[in-house]
Order: C-alpha cells, then structure tokens, then sequence
C-alpha cells in the first residue's frame, strides 16, 4: 500500500468499529427470509429484530448528543473523501431521526411499560416510508465499507484489511 498512515483520534477508531458493526446488522438483516411467510408478528421475527435494530443503529451513527458517535462531527477536522456523502446521508436520514429515536429508546434499548408508549415511531415501518428507509441503510453500508477501507489502509496494522473484506465482502 501507498496510503501513508495517519494518526486519527480515538474517537474516529470508535466509529470505525460501529460502523463494522452496523454493516454486520444490515448484512444480516438483508439475509433474512420474508416475514410476511411467518405465523409471528413481524417484530418477533428475526427480521423484525433485525430491522429495528439495524435501524437503531443507524440513528446511533448521526446522534445529536455531544457525547455520542455522530460520523458528521468526528470525521470533521482531518482529510477524507466521505464529508459529501455523510452530509448527504445524514440530510435523507433527517426526516426519520425523531421517530428512530423513538424506537431506539423506548423498544430496542430501554424498553417501554405499554404498548402505546412502546409503539410510539414505529410509523416509519410503515409500507409509505419502510422502502426509503431500507435504501439510506443500504447506502450507509456500501458508505460505511468504504470508510472502513479507507481508514483500514491507513492506520498502524493495515494488514488486517484482507481479514475485514472477507468479513464484511465475504471474500479478499
């Protein structure tokens, strides 16, 4: 490799390891079977599971608190090929940010009491809105592997990106 190694922030290997895992989510989520064939309610599916976390997860990526990974800000401040694109991701994911965060909190990740509370956001599942939805985290991942790669190639031990394409492309 030509890429010169750089020394980034903690803060950028943190949301380089969420973005790994964020791939792994809608991987496995684009792998599950249809849950219109299931006798179970969508959200007891593992596609159901699957979605609203791989979701959840997304929300995580863009987070408004100053104390949590948002992908804007802790990419900002060194130089990347990616600020166009995350701009452009975060401006599509905006519209769905109250909503995800509804789900994020009250159904993935603290949980709720009641179903009304509990139900609360999840509106964005809906067939009018599910589709767009599906297509920012697909973009998101082709985004992500590319960030991944990108910072792979240039940090301490770029060795290890033959092990993260296999994991991540299912192959070298």
């Amino acid at each position: 490799m030509d890429e010169e190694t750089i020394l980034l922030p903690e803060s950028v290997t943190i949301s380089v390891e969420r973005l790994i895992r964020f791939c792994h989510l809608a991987q496995m989520t684009m792998e599950q079977k249809d849950p219109e064939m299931s006798r179970l309610p969508t959200h007891l599916t593992r596609f159901g599971t699957l979605i609203t976390l791989t979701c959840s997860f997304l929300y995580s990526l863009f987070d408004k608190r100053d104390d949590s990974t948002n992908l804007l800000r802790i990419w900002d401040g060194f130089d990347h090929p990616f600020h166009q694109k995350l701009a452009a991701i975060a401006e599509k994911l905006e519209p769905f940010k109250d909503d995800l965060f509804k789900v994020r909190s009250r159904y993935d990740f603290h949980g709720s009491l009641s179903r009304s509370h509990e139900a609360e956001g999840f509106e964005i599942f809906q067939d009018s809105t599910v589709r767009h939805l599906f297509e920012i985290v697909h973009e998101m991942k082709q985004l992500a592997v590319e960030m991944i790669v990108w910072y792979t190639v240039r940090s301490p031990d770029p060795s290890l990106l033959s092990d993260l394409q296999a994991e991540l492309l299912g192959g070298t």
